[in-house]
Order: C-alpha cells, then structure tokens, then sequence
C-alpha cells in the first residue's frame, strides 16, 4: 500500500489526499482536474507540479462557523476565564481568535455589536512580561504587530499584572474594541478555525 500526503496551507494551499497501490503499479486515480500530479513508480513518489490557490469557500467551515477573511469564526455564548475559553477552543481544534488585521477586526466587531450592548468577548490576545515589561502575544505565539485595535486609553497603565488577557468591550466609542481585563473574569469568547481541508479517497 503507497499512502501519499500533501499537506495545506492557505493560501497557496495543496490539496490533502490519499493514494493507494497494493500491487505498486503505477496506475493513478485522477484526483483533482485543476492539479498536474505525477506518480513514479521506481521510486513510489508523488510530484505535485501545479496546483490551485482557491480561495476558502462558506461551506468549507464546520458547522457553527461563518467564514469571514479566510478563516472560520464562531461566537461562543458561554460564559468562561480566558484559560477555559482558550481550552474549549482548543477542544474543537480551533483557538481564541485572532484579529491580526484591520479587516478582520472590524469585521469581528461587527458581529459582537449586533448581539447588544454590554457583551464582551475575549480574543487570543494576552500579555506577558519580559524584563519587567508588558509585551503583547497572540494565541499561536506571534507577537502582536503593527495593527492594533485598542479602546481609547487601552491598554491600562495602572495594575498591569491583573490585566493581562484581551477582550471585546465596546467601552467609551459604543462599538466593540480591545480591552485589557482579569483573565479570571468570566466572558463570553470567539474560536477561530481553518477552513476545512479537501480530502480525496
């Protein structure tokens, strides 16, 4: 059995899926009529020559997800620290959101915003100390850039030790933004998925 897999990224991204020979004969099912994919039988190796950089559709997020930027996100209305909205994220193979640009951060906001005043949501940001200095880490581990999304007066420059995780409050301007708060605090949170990844049988 020859078992070969390319794995996906976004975007580009390659297709994952799965081939299989028993006899290793070189014969090849057509998986894909946008991919040039070659088997050589000598050498029971895949060569991807070319492939697609088809942008994510709706349909290719879980169910409960709604595709927005290229990635999948989904408001959960349970109430959680930051810790166990960060592990129940993770639970559906998902994280607490990212909002690394202004795009995506607007348009987060937008659907914190249409469920009412005073709802808030925490987002995979949070604070870390180097050198006595608080520095911004996204969920994934990569430091916070150049974007940033904070509320008027955010993040707070008094008591920095128990403020240390990010969340949506709408705050002085009346629509959602960041806010440094307790990561004990119980919130409502945001995942963010990838877009599921094709497979060929």
């Amino acid at each position: 059995m020859i078992k070969a897999t390319l794995q996906k990224s976004d975007p580009p991204f390659l297709t994952t899926f799965e081939f299989f020979d028993d006899n290793h004969t070189a014969s090849l099912k057509w998986l894909d009529p946008f991919a040039n994919i070659s088997l050589n039988s000598k050498t029971l190796s895949v060569t991807v020559m070319s492939l697609p950089t088809t942008a994510a559709k709706s349909d290719d997020c879980r169910f409960g997800y709604k595709l927005i930027s290229g990635a999948c996100f989904r408001l959960d209305f349970r109430e959680m620290s930051y810790g166990d909205a960060s592990e129940a994220c993770k639970g559906e193979g998902a994280r607490l959101a990212m909002p690394k640009t202004k795009e995506l951060d607007m348009a987060l906001s937008r659907l914190v915003y249409k469920e009412g005043e005073n709802k808030i949501y925490y987002i995979g940001l949070r604070g870390a100390f180097s050198l006595w200095a608080r520095r911004w880490v996204w969920d994934d581990g990569s430091p916070l850039g150049k974007y940033k999304g904070w509320n008027p007066g955010e993040p707070a420059s008094r008591n920095l030790w128990m403020k240390l995780c990010v969340q949506y409050w709408s705050g002085v301007t009346g629509f959602p933004m960041w806010d440094d708060y307790s990561c004990d605090v119980k919130r409502r949170f945001i995942c963010q998925q990838a877009p599921l990844a094709l497979s060929y049988q």
